[in-house]
C-alpha cells in the first residue's frame, strides 16, 4: 500500500506551470514530466512486478482495461522531473506502430497508437491517444544519435484512468525525440517531455 504524501509534497517533484484556462484554474495542476531512457518492448504482463501491480489497479477505475494493451510493445522507462533530472518514478509507453511513409517505411514516418504509464509515489494515471512520429532531416535537430521527433497534442480529457492522489480528469501531452535505430530489436530510446494537466487530491 502506498503511503500517502502531501499535495503540497507531490507538487514539489515537478516543474508546475501556471494553467492558463481560468475556467480550469480551480481543477487542475499543469505538470511538467519526462520519459527518459532506454528499453527494450515487451508485453505488459512482462514488465516488472510492481509496475504490472499499478496497471492492474489502474484498471480497477473502470475505464481502461488492460485487454487494451494486446499486441501494444511496452517501454519502462525512468519518468524524470526535467527541471532537476531526479528520477520521480516509472513511466511506461504501450505502442502499436503503424508506418504511414511510402511502402510503409518506418524510417519515415510512423503513426502510433499510445497507452502512456505515468507512475508516481502518490498514485499513477494512463493517457491514451494517437501521436506522429516522423524522421530527422538529416543534420537538423538531430542531435544525441536520435532518429525521429515525436508529439501528440490530443483533445481534452485523455487520460483514462488515475489511482491515489491524481483524478481520471485531464489530458497530456508530449513532444520529444526517440533513436529507433535498434527498432528491429525491440530497443527503443526515449526523450520526451510530457505536459500533463490532471486533478491532484
Amino acid at each position: 500500500m502506498k503511503s500517502k504524501i502531501s499535495r503540497a509534497s507531490l507538487i514539489a517533484l515537478f516543474t508546475v506551470i501556471s494553467f492558463a484556462s481560468s475556467a480550469a484554474a480551480d481543477e487542475s495542476e499543469r505538470l511538467a514530466l519526462q520519459f527518459l531512457g532506454t528499453a527494450t518492448g515487451t508485453s505488459w504482463d512482462l514488465l516488472s512486478e510492481a509496475t504490472v501491480a499499478e496497471i492492474v489497479v489502474l484498471a480497477e477505475d473502470g475505464n481502461f482495461n488492460p485487454a487494451d494493451l494486446e499486441g501494444f510493445g511496452c517501454f519502462e522507462i525512468d519518468l524524470v522531473d526535467p527541471s532537476s533530472g531526479v528520477v520521480v518514478g516509472t513511466g511506461v509507453d504501450c505502442l502499436a506502430p503503424v508506418p504511414v511513409g511510402p511502402e510503409g517505411n518506418i524510417f519515415d514516418a510512423i503513426e502510433v497508437e499510445a497507452f502512456s504509464f505515468f507512475i508516481l509515489p502518490g498514485g499513477a494515471f494512463v493517457s491514451n491517444g494517437l501521436t506522429s512520429v516522423r524522421a530527422f532531416l538529416p543534420g537538423i535537430g538531430d542531435g544525441d544519435g536520435f532518429t525521429h521527433v515525436t508529439g501528440s497534442l490530443p483533445e481534452q480529457n485523455n487520460i483514462l484512468a488515475a489511482t491515489g492522489q491524481f483524478k481520471d480528469k485531464g489530458s497530456t501531452r508530449v513532444s520529444g525525440a526517440v533513436d529507433l535505430s535498434q527498432f528491429g530489436a525491440g530497443i527503443v530510446a526515449f526523450n520526451c517531455l510530457w505536459i500533463v494537466d490532471i486533478k491532484i487530491n
